[in-house]
């Protein structure tokens, strides 16, 4: 049983793995020239096909390999992947969507080319998922890309799945993939076009590649993985660099931890971990660095001399203390700003800041005193370690949204997995403890049926409502805080990319309704492209 699991494990990364090349080599092609090639695009749907093939293959093999409570948590999980598709058919209203991850994908589609967008300093950051996408976006069907970011989600609680049941058994597996896709901040960019479970997913894969190498230190494979993963992490989003330095001093540790290697395999093993994981992402360096002069543009420009112009379009607090900065904006105490840590597991909340702009669940924390004990007791606080370094650092890095720390959230399910099975074996009375597991997946699980009643899809899906009648009704998701603008129109969006002296502000129309197209940038100007509706900054 063990090597089964061990051999979808191992599957389920290169997966992964050929998804991330798949966009690497459309992001090649892109900057020369190729986005409106027939076959670089057909690729990336054969890659995208090929991984959503894999996981419903996996997948609708479970129930014959497991008891009566096994298929009632594959039933559950199955109630949650059907709901987040249908919701993923829905046209994207969702502010990142609008003006990022769609945005500068329609504004390549438009050009044909991979170009650079200096008035859009989020233009410069890796863009690895927003490649998976460009191809849909570029043949207008705009809700693909959500269901490709479900896909990740997918993927990584199938690797959830396969570590677990490796570990203990299927029916704890099947737990581990039904707490993860139930989470209420899961849940809920699942149908998003964002990219937040995309770096999840290679962060996980990389420290799971990390702890089975660990364990079978011949087998360079897992290393290989490892670090691959780690650099499609990188090539996601700017968080991967946090993700890369907590990862790499938990290799670092492996390294130096008993039995002590040769010199010479030593640096094999480092020299190897690295080069894969510097391969897949520099690319993306070499192209900030060719554009703007900074190959980590636009982070770190006290480092770099940038010959960009490029800006930030809002008011950064990135110079304030963590401290000052919650007390201004948010009037909090000093006892709420120490307790943050545990407050993200209780008080978070959609669409507010001060409560990390999405829900996580205490499930997350407290089974973990049950969960250090039995077996692989030194596998289990590498695990605790890479989320504490890893939450202890966003803290200070960034303001705190639950999207940034996503990467913690498959290492807490695997240990509160781990203090479920343990609590089962001492327990006298095992149904308080399964009354309390369904009651918290109960809990979670009313989340997704917020979204869903929130949503509305069935009058779309049926064809009884048409895509603008829907986008008039949607509820269009944008984040509000304080020094900042948002200005969203329905069936298309004008985009505030900067703001010059005098109250200018550059603006770019960009539309996905059928008909519609991409206008210019300008100031001052109105953009309508022929929806109805239309938005202008004074």
């Amino acid at each position: 049983m063990e090597e089964r699991f061990s051999v979808l494990l191992l599957r389920t990364v290169l997966v992964g793995c050929l998804l991330g090349i798949s966009a690497t080599v459309y992001f090649l092609f892109g900057l020369a020239g190729y986005v409106h090639s027939f076959w670089v695009n057909t690729s990336v749907v054969a890659a995208l096909a090929f991984g959503a093939l894999f996981f419903f293959a996996k997948f609708f093999t479970i129930p014959g390999h497991t008891n009566w409570l096994g298929r009632f948590l594959w039933a559950a999980t199955l109630i949650l992947i059907v709901t987040q598709i249908a919701l993923g058919l829905l046209p994207p209203t969702s502010r990142d969507e609008l003006t990022h991850h769609l945005a500068i994908p329609k504004l390549y589609a438009n050009a044909g080319r991979i170009i650079e967008v200096p008035i859009a300093p989020y233009a410069y950051y890796p863009m690895l998922l927003d490649m998976l996408y460009t191809p849909w976006v570029y043949w207008g069907y705009d809700f693909v890309p959500k269901l490709i970011h479900a896909l990740f989600a997918a993927l990584t609680g199938l690797l959830l799945f396969a570590y677990l049941g490796r570990r203990l058994n299927t029916v704890y597996g099947l737990l581990g993939l039904f707490l993860y896709l139930s989470m209420p901040v899961i849940a809920r960019l699942s149908h998003w076009g964002y990219i937040d479970l995309g770096i999840t997913f290679y962060t996980t894969a990389s420290l799971l590649c990390l702890l089975a190498w660990r364990e079978q230190r011949n087998r360079l494979f897992w290393l290989s993985c490892a670090g691959a993963s780690l650099g499609f992490a990188l090539a996601t989003k700017p968080n991967g660099l946090l993700a890369a330095l907590v990862i790499g001093m938990l290799f670092l540790l492996v390294i130096v931890r008993q039995p002590r290697r040769r010199c010479a395999e030593t640096s094999s093993e480092i020299g190897l971990f690295l080069g894969l994981m510097l391969l897949t992402f520099v690319p993306w360096v070499v192209k900030n660095w060719l554009q703007s002069g900074n190959p980590f543009f636009p982070l770190l420009n006290s480092w770099f001399l940038s010959n960009t112009g490029a800006t930030s379009a809002t008011p950064s607090f990135g110079g304030v203390g963590i401290l000052r900065k919650r007390h201004w904006l948010y009037d909090e105490s000093l006892a709420q700003i120490l307790a943050l840590p545990l407050r993200i597991f209780f008080s978070g909340q959609d669409d507010h800041p001060q409560f990390f702009d999405g829900v996580l669940t205490p499930v997350l924390i407290v089974f973990l005193p049950w969960a250090f004990r039995g077996k692989w007791l030194e596998e289990k606080k590498l695990l605790a370690a890479f989320a504490a370094i890893f939450l202890f650092y966003a803290l200070f890095l960034v303001d705190m949204r639950i999207r940034y720390i996503l990467s913690i959230v498959p290492p807490l399910i695997i240990l509160a997995v781990y203090g479920v099975f343990n609590i089962y074996l001492n327990i006298k009375r095992p149904i308080y403890l399964f009354v309390v597991v369904l009651a918290v997946g109960v809990w979670q699980c009313t989340y997704t049926w917020h979204y869903f009643r929130e949503a509305r899809p069935i009058g779309f899906l049926s064809g009884a409502e048409t895509r603008g009648a829907y986008l008039d009704r949607a509820p269009i998701r944008r984040r509000r805080s304080r020094g900042s603008r948002s200005c969203v129109s329905v069936r298309g969006f004008s985009l505030q990319l900067g703001e010059n002296p005098g109250r200018r502000c550059e603006l770019v129309h960009i539309s996905f309704a059928p008909g519609l197209r991409v206008g210019e940038t300008g100031t001052n100007r109105l953009y309508s492209g022929g929806c109805g509706r239309s938005c202008l900054h004074p």
